[in-house]
């Protein structure tokens, strides 16, 4: 699927542009920041938005394949070493990144999550924001952590 990740043109169409997304969020994990970054390419595909491919567009689709193929391999999850989890937000949404420190020192993404504010939620206080990222990234790495210890660091510039 790498092979077929840089063989995504520049699409000509709406069908050609979900086509392109459809290939690209099967990878959204290993793409940090999926969701910001790809707010360009889901604004054109809202119903009664006039297809109208831009260089913000163009630029977005190229981040992302290159996101996925730099980060394509998430290392593997070991049992007692501890996780960093950090977070951020913009105004159009939030990002997690989950890493684990290896016992030598070295650190390797484990996962990446990331989701575009509601119209609601972009009304939020930068405090509110703060807390309402917390709880994703709690939730993320829950799923994998056993009873590794858990440092959270946040926020970072998204």
């Amino acid at each position: 699927t790498l092979i077929s990740l840089d063989q995504i043109k520049m699409p000509e169409s709406r069908k050609e542009l979900q086509q392109a997304l459809g290939l690209l969020v099967f990878w959204r994990k290993h793409i940090p920041d999926f969701s910001i970054i790809a707010r360009p390419l889901y604004d054109l595909l809202r119903k009664g938005v006039k297809w109208n491919w831009s260089p913000s567009q163009e630029e977005a689709l190229q981040l992302l394949i290159f996101e996925a193929t730099a980060h394509q391999a998430l290392g593997p999850i070991h049992p007692t070493d501890p996780f960093q989890v950090e977070w951020g937000f913009a105004t159009s949404g939030l990002s997690v990144h989950i890493w684990q420190w290896g016992s030598e020192g070295l650190t390797w993404p484990v996962v990446f999550y990331s989701h575009c504010f509601r119209d609601t939620e972009k009304r939020y206080a930068t405090w509110e924001k703060g807390l309402f990222v917390v709880s994703p990234a709690l939730i993320e790495v829950e799923k994998i952590a056993l009873q590794q210890p858990i440092v959270l660091r946040g926020p970072f510039k998204v």
